[in-house]
């Protein structure tokens, strides 16, 4: 939820600021983008699980490393928004 709403808030704040067409498609291909990290977390500790250790995927650390992925997303995010390609 926090991966639809940050990009949300992002446009809904910097709206006069932002060619918002541009901004909207970016914030579409960023919400993909944490879905694909998602799809690829979930992918990396199956194989942990079948292949390494049963025990590492339950122990937490895929909820960190969700954490951390949706961190990078929107962060890198806020930073390519700043590219004069999405100013008015």
């Amino acid at each position: 939820m926090a991966s639809v709403l940050v990009p949300w808030a992002a446009l809904t704040f910097d709206r006069r600021r932002l060619n918002l067409p541009r901004a909207i498609i970016f914030a579409i291909f960023a919400v993909g983008a944490v879905f694909g990290m998602n799809a690829m977390r979930i992918a990396i500790f199956l194989y942990i699980g079948i292949q390494v250790a049963a025990d590492v995927p339950i122990g937490g650390s895929h909820s960190s490393f969700e954490t951390l992925s949706l961190l990078v997303v929107v962060g890198l995010a806020r930073v390519a928004l700043q590219h004069p390609v999405f100013f008015r």
